[in-house]
C-alpha cells in the first residue's frame, strides 16, 4: 500500500509540473505571437503629428528665427498587399500647417509668415524586429507643393502678400507599437522648395524668385488598419 501511494503521489507530481510548463509554452507563445504582431504591416495608416520646421535659407531665418511650429495630417495607403516584400512600399499623401512670427531686418517690424505644403509620394516602412518587435523604420521621397501668404505689419510693404511653389521632400522615421493599431511616431524630413514671386508684384513688393528649404523635426499619434 504506501508504494502504491508513493507511486501514485510521484505521479500526480509529475503530471502537475508537466501541466505547469505546457501552461507557460502557451503563455510564452502568445507573448511573442502578440510581440510579433504588433509590428505587423496594416494596409492603412493614419498620422497626426506637431514639431519644428527649421529653415535652412539665412533670408526667412534672420527675420523669423530657426524655430517654427509646424502640425501635419498624413495618410499612407499599401500599394500592393499579396507580396511579402512590396507591401511594406506605401503612397502617401500629407497636409502641413506652419506659421512663424518675426521682425523685418529693416524697419523691425511685425510680420508673420505661414506655409501651407501638400507633399505626395512612396515611402517604405521595414519592421525592425532584430531590434525591438514593437518597432518599425521609414524612408520617403515625394514632391510638395507649397503655398506661403505673409502678414506684414508696415505702411512701407503691402500688408498681405502670397506666392507658390514646386519642389521635393526626403523623410526618414521611427514608427513605436505600443499595441496592434496604436502608433508613436519619431520623424524627421528635409524639404526643398523653389517659389515663384510675390503676388501682388506692387511698387512696394519686389518680384523675384526664391527657394525655400528646411529641416522638420515632429512627433505624434496615430493608428494602423
Amino acid at each position: 500500500m504506501k508504494k502504491k501511494s508513493i507511486i501514485t503521489v510521484l505521479l500526480l507530481s509529475i503530471i502537475a509540473q508537466s501541466h505547469g510548463m505546457f501552461t507557460n509554452v502557451i503563455k510564452n507563445n502568445r507573448i511573442n505571437n502578440n510581440h510579433a504582431q504588433s509590428n505587423d504591416l496594416k494596409p492603412y495608416i493614419i498620422e497626426f503629428s506637431g514639431g519644428i520646421f527649421s529653415p535652412t535659407n539665412c533670408i526667412p531665418k534672420n527675420i523669423y528665427g530657426s524655430a517654427w511650429g509646424s502640425f501635419q495630417f498624413k495618410l499612407s495607403v499599401s500599394l500592393i498587399q499579396n507580396s511579402d516584400l512590396w507591401k511594406r512600399l506605401y503612397a502617401f499623401a500629407a497636409i502641413n500647417y506652419t506659421t512663424k512670427g518675426g521682425r523685418s531686418t529693416n524697419g523691425n517690424q511685425k510680420t508673420r509668415i505661414r506655409l501651407i505644403p501638400i507633399s505626395f509620394g512612396l515611402r517604405f516602412i521595414q519592421p525592425a524586429s532584430a531590434i525591438n518587435n514593437r518597432l518599425s523604420v521609414y524612408a520617403g521621397l515625394g514632391i510638395q507643393a507649397i503655398i506661403e501668404r505673409v502678414n506684414n505689419d508696415s505702411a512701407f510693404v503691402d500688408r498681405k502678400a502670397h506666392k507658390s511653389g514646386v519642389g521635393g521632400i526626403a523623410e526618414l522615421g521611427f514608427y513605436f507599437h505600443p499595441c496592434q493599431k496604436g502608433l508613436i511616431i519619431l520623424g524627421l524630413d528635409y524639404s526643398f522648395t523653389r517659389l515663384g514671386c510675390y503676388k501682388p508684384c506692387t511698387e512696394n513688393v519686389i518680384g523675384f524668385s526664391s527657394k525655400t528649404s528646411g529641416i522638420g523635426f515632429h512627433v505624434g499619434l496615430g493608428a494602423a488598419f
